[in-house]
């Protein structure tokens, strides 16, 4: 099931169309055929069904939560349209290959036209990462979950960002959220972490909220 919202695929369906078709598409994405599942997901994403797909990244149905992951990521990349989406890509391929200069004049360029796309500022925050900078990477990842409250690899970048400047509290907190969004994603070895941690510096499971 390789494909992007951007792909050539036929026109999405109408806003009041789509609406009552949701729970049909969810029913097909979760019990369909392998081609049932590739239309039913095409078309969740194009209507941007993203609480839809935030209840199925909790299935027990890990292949299920894995498809919601995928789709969820596409409606994010996919909030300000194809131009931006192929630009953030740009950026993204210029960071991979190790050109960081590059890659953040792209995201800090789409951060100014797009102030509230948070995708955006995730790119910008994985950059600052990488370059060790987990102080600034932890505020961006705030601005990220601020506002995208569901984005779970935010909250499990501010976790390991906290725990690496001794902000245990801060970095259990945030590894819970990512784990309580994404239980499968393989993000409690973090959260284990973090509380082992915590513990070490005399902070109780139950001090934490």
């Amino acid at each position: 099931m390789a494909f992007k919202l951007t792909d050539p695929l036929e026109p999405p369906p109408k806003k009041d169309k789509a609406a009552a078709q949701i729970e049909k598409w969810v029913d097909r994405l979760c019990f369909g055929g392998t081609k049932e599942r590739t239309t039913a997901l095409r078309n969740l994403i194009r209507v941007r069904a993203e609480g839809e797909f935030e209840k199925l990244l909790t299935n027990k149905d890990h292949f299920l939560a894995e498809l919601a992951s995928y789709a969820l990521t596409e409606c994010w990349l996919n909030e300000r349209g194809r131009k931006a989406a192929e630009s953030l890509d740009k950026g993204a391929q210029l960071m991979t290959s190790g050109k960081f200069e590059a890659s953040e004049k792209i995201f800090l360029a789409l951060m100014s036209k797009y102030p509230d796309w948070a995708e955006a500022r995730f790119k910008q925050a994985t950059l600052l990462f990488l370059r060790d900078q987990y102080a600034v990477c932890s505020l961006v990842c705030e601005e990220v979950v601020r506002l995208k409250p569901i984005h779970f690899s935010a909250w499990n970048a501010l976790s390991i960002c906290s725990s690496q400047l001794g902000k245990w509290a801060k970095a259990v907190v945030a590894a819970r959220r990512a784990v309580s969004i994404y239980p499968s994603a393989g993000l409690k070895g973090v959260l284990q972490a973090a509380e082992t941690k915590a513990s070490e510096h005399g902070i109780g499971p139950d001090s934490i909220t």
